[in-house]
């Protein structure tokens, strides 16, 4: 990946925005840059408020937050999401939208981890750590 020199400083995550992540045909690659995360996105031409394909985020020190495939707007297929320090957080899948069959939880050091078998998004068996929510497997 090329960085670009600002000072001192290599911004990596900023050029994600501009970086082909792949987006379907029939959608428009789209992305913003805030304070502390870059955020890359596709979107349905026809309906601009519709994700679809891939949405990868970064935290501000350039990696990799959450990846994740949607559908027509709702999220579809494998998502990772990892913790500030790179680590993973969880992983599965997502099946029209709500998490379905098996995931991986790890804590912020990725020494503990549980397993949870969902069915339409409904944990099955394991035990969800206290910091799951149903939008995303992150509160950070």
């Amino acid at each position: 990946m090329r960085c670009v020199i600002i000072s001192i400083l290599c911004l990596t995550p900023f050029l994600a925005i501009a970086e082909d992540i792949g987006c379907p045909k029939g959608t428009i690659q789209n992305g913003e840059e805030t304070p502390g995360v870059t955020e890359a996105w596709c979107e349905l031409k026809a309906d601009r408020s519709q994700f679809h394909g891939p949405y990868l985020s970064w935290y501000g020190n350039g990696v990799l937050g959450t990846m994740e495939n949607y559908n027509h707007g709702q999220r579809d297929g494998k998502a990772e999401y990892h913790w500030g320090n790179g680590k993973l957080q969880a992983s599965g899948q997502y099946k029209n939208g709500v998490r379905d069959g098996d995931w991986k939880f790890s804590d912020v050091s990725g020494a503990n981890s549980t397993h949870v078998r969902y069915r339409h998004g409904k944990p099955v068996s394991g035990h969800e750590p206290g910091w799951v929510t149903e939008r995303n497997a992150s509160t950070e």
